[in-house]
């Protein structure tokens, strides 16, 4: 094909929205209570900020002389045997000084669960480093507060001690619990990224980075966030949603972006927003939109799509929502949710309505069905539930629809949809509901695919091509209760969803954040790959059959600048464009996503 007549590469799946739409203890949760108040976000931004105004100080004439009499310096010491050996000693010297520092000060607040052993080691050393002048020994007069921050200042200014104190814990770190864990630094690199263009100060700013990494005439989805009911504080008044969106709307002028409005059904049912940010009526069995902030942004404004977050504390189907997939359904709008376990979610009291599953059920024996029970009790970990891509089943599957809507409080919900009972099919339902499973489930997840090779529905799309793990009703006409138990608890997401782009017409999924990592390439060429090198047994079976849908359903997108505290995006623009034939990448950069933003309105 001419490449003039190529449609735009488009990145599906990016953000630009500023630290100010942030709220300020993302770290609740996953730091303990009281410590998660100093890792608070605007505090954290400003500093770095402060950072970079006294780095930028380095490019200054006078500077540019303070440093070579500096270099200078070091050069001599570094080249003579005598001083250097004498500025090593005194490197290890501060180093171990520092060490002891913050390690007795973790004993001493019991954050650092020491081993006995262990620690009555290290107080001998101790002891016998001051006895010996050899270690730095605190005079009473000194505070122990002065004696922490002095540690704190030449830990952060001088670089060779935090080495040799890096290195020292990493000598007894499998002694010692108080190191972050994964989601911790996880956290703080998303920490950092914000801090990093929160430099950029808007919107348009931050954009501009994006657009500068890709070819001219790119285009780019961009989604927005609100964040105010995740319980993680409140958002500032120069951070609001709707002077988000204020900003985002000017960008949304341009035709290469893409804007997604956010929903959150607790804004819906928020007395102070209500009806102001969305409300409707029903006519000709449509829904039609009244004044309301949803109108002026997806048919005023001409905001592409919406955006979800599940994690923040609510499931896809949740009743105040419906009437909006009832709207986006009829005319054709896609809807982009968030689909992995992340660091952002819900950080409240989890409730006890959410104790179990309001539509799928669990065998419990002598032939009875009971909701499935979640026996998870952390925000981090129970977040899944809210995310797992099996929900949206209640929303495609019109028996589960139905048993949502028959089961619920709203009278207007089952007037929306023509219910009539609980034996009679629904009059209108949302099988065309578009719908992209951000991230494709997530890298976790493609690895469990790879991994199992015992688990039954884990081989259903090497078995079963044309369907993959089957999610309709069984061959007496009846819901599978025990398929959905067990494919909800034990199989990958990635099959999943895999086989849930096959069976809907409008189910699609992007593989944002997740292509930042490589060593998922192949499996991303063999899922999408039609007579290629990549290509395997599935994908074969599907394309020669003519039933191919799945490469037909997957969206390029980065998660810039999300994936930032991975790769620049241009980085893995090149790097997937090079591992992928031309035609396979056009397919999900070009016409994949074309397909996906098509929309009726």
């Amino acid at each position: 094909m001419n490449q003039s007549n190529k449609k735009p590469i488009t990145n599906a799946h990016a953000h630009v929205f500023t630290h100010k739409s942030v709220p300020p203890f993302l770290a609740k949760t996953l730091v303990l209570w009281p410590f998660y108040y100093l890792l608070h976000v605007p505090t954290f931004v400003r500093l770095y900020k402060f950072y970079e105004h006294l780095n930028a100080k380095k490019y200054h004439t006078r500077a540019k002389r303070i440093k070579r009499i500096i270099v200078r310096i070091k050069r001599f010491i570094h080249q003579h045997f005598i001083t250097g050996l004498i500025y090593r000693l005194v490197i290890l010297w501060l180093g171990l000084t520092c060490f002891f520092i913050f390690y007795h000060f973790l004993i001493s607040i019991q954050i650092l669960e020491g081993d006995t052993m262990l620690e009555g080691e290290l107080n001998n050393l101790v002891e016998f480093l001051e006895a010996n002048s050899l270690l730095f020994k605190r005079p009473d007069w000194l505070p122990y507060s002065i004696n922490l921050i002095l540690g704190l200042i030449i830990l952060l200014l001088v670089k060779s001690v935090q080495k040799t104190v890096l290195f020292l814990l990493n000598q007894v770190r499998k002694f010692l619990h108080f190191l972050p864990g994964e989601k911790t630094k996880t956290l703080f690199r998303r920490y950092v990224k914000m801090a990093k263009f929160a430099l950029y100060g808007s919107q348009s700013n931050i954009y501009s980075r994006l657009k500068r990494q890709y070819p001219l005439g790119s285009h780019f989805i961009l989604l927005s966030m609100d964040m105010k009911y995740m319980q993680a504080g409140s958002i500032a008044k120069h951070g609001t949603f709707y002077k988000q969106l204020e900003e985002l709307k000017k960008l949304n002028r341009k035709k290469e972006i893409h804007s997604f409005l956010f929903i959150d059904p607790r804004r819906i049912r928020d007395k102070k927003e209500g009806k102001r940010f969305f409300d409707y009526e029903l006519k000709n069995e449509k829904i039609t939109l009244k004044e309301s902030i949803v109108k002026q942004y997806l048919e005023d404004e001409g905001f592409a799509g919406i955006k979800i977050y599940p994690a923040l504390g609510y499931f896809p189907f949740d009743e105040d929502l419906l009437p909006l997939w009832k709207y986006a359904a009829d005319n054709n709008i896609p809807i982009m949710t968030h689909g992995v376990k992340g660091v952002i979610y819900y950080r409240g009291k989890l409730l006890k309505e959410w104790n179990e599953h309001p539509v799928f059920k669990e065998f419990v024996g002598s032939g009875r069905y009971r909701q499935i029970l979640f026996d998870e009790f952390k925000n981090v970990d129970f977040q899944v539930n809210f995310t797992h891509p099996m929900n949206y089943l209640c929303l495609l599957e019109e028996p589960l629809l139905r048993i949502l809507i028959g089961n619920g409080k709203s009278e207007e919900n089952k007037k929306i949809f023509g219910y009539t009972n609980s034996e009679t099919p629904l009059k209108w339902n949302l099988s065309n509901l578009k719908v992209c499973f951000a991230h494709y489930g997530g890298a976790e997840e493609w690895k469990k695919f790879l991994e199992r090779d015992r688990d039954n529905y884990a081989q259903q799309l090497m078995s079963k091509p044309e369907s993959g793990v089957w999610f309709g009703l069984n061959e007496h006409g009846e819901i599978p209760w025990g398929r959905y138990e067990n494919v909800w608890k034990y199989t990958d997401w990635y099959s999943i969803v895999s086989s849930m782009m096959i069976q809907y017409e409008n189910f699609y999924a992007d593989i944002s954040y997740i292509v930042s990592d490589p060593d998922l390439y192949p499996m991303l060429g063999s899922t999408i790959g039609e007579g290629s090198e990549y290509e395997n047994y599935f994908t074969k079976t599907l394309t020669y059959s003519n039933k191919n849908k799945l490469r037909q359903k997957v969206l390029f997108g980065s998660d810039f600048y999300v994936v930032r505290s991975q790769k620049a995006d241009k980085d893995i623009f090149i790097e997937l464009k090079s591992f992928l034939s031309e035609k396979d990448f056009d397919l999900i950069a070009r016409e994949n996503p074309y397909k996906y933003l098509n929309k009726n309105i």
